[in-house]
């Protein structure tokens, strides 16, 4: 009988250790951080946009009007067909006479040149002098450009001349404004205009 209440005390002992929870222990280090996933796989490209309308060429507005060998006296008269007297008032224009000449090359050979000169300006090698006077109609669609000749002392040159091209520019105004106005561009050489306008020969 003694022996059997030893092991029930035994059992009760062991059994009542167990079941009592310990104290908490302290927090673990932290684990190491996880690998990165694989990157995903790109987009695709987007569609590419239409190509833009090309813009117009710098020299797109600007007229020319060509005419050809004249030899004349004291003046002549140009005729500007589809200038009206409007245009004339609004535009900007400019002539030059083109005279051609021989000079000798390095190689010793000839060489033909042309030079082009403003009118009204003063003519090849000094010679004379030129003016320039537009007169348009109100009831006609046509202006003329007349050119006189004048020697250096202001008295009309007498002695037939023989301009061999002649060029008139005709500019809207869309085309000079600020640095680029009438006077300036009107002070222009022929090289300076063709350049100034983007004008291809």
């Amino acid at each position: 009988m003694k022996l059997f209440t030893y092991g029930l005390m035994i059992f009760t002992l062991v059994f009542t250790s167990c079941s009592k929870d310990g104290d908490v222990g302290p927090i673990g280090p932290a684990g190491t951080a996880g690998v990165d996933g694989i990157a995903g796989t790109n987009g695709s490209d987007g569609t590419e946009g239409v190509d833009g309308t090309d813009g117009e060429d710098g020299n797109a507005n600007i007229r020319i009007i060509e005419y050809s060998t004249k030899t004349f006296t004291s003046s002549t008269t140009y005729v500007m067909d589809n200038v009206s007297a409007a245009d004339v008032d609004s535009h900007l224009i400019l002539a030059y006479y083109g005279r051609t000449f021989n000079e000798i090359a390095p190689n010793g050979g000839i060489l033909e040149k042309t030079q082009w000169l403003p009118v009204p300006g003063r003519g090849e090698n000094d010679l004379f002098t030129t003016s320039s006077v537009i007169e348009s109609s109100s009831f006609a669609n046509n202006s003329d450009y007349i050119v006189g000749l004048y020697n250096l002392d202001g008295t009309q040159y007498a002695a037939a001349r023989t301009f061999r091209m002649f060029k008139i520019f005709i500019a809207p105004p869309s085309s000079f404004s600020g640095k680029s106005s009438k006077s300036n561009l009107s002070k222009m050489s022929y090289k300076e205009v063709i350049a100034h306008f983007g004008i291809e020969e």
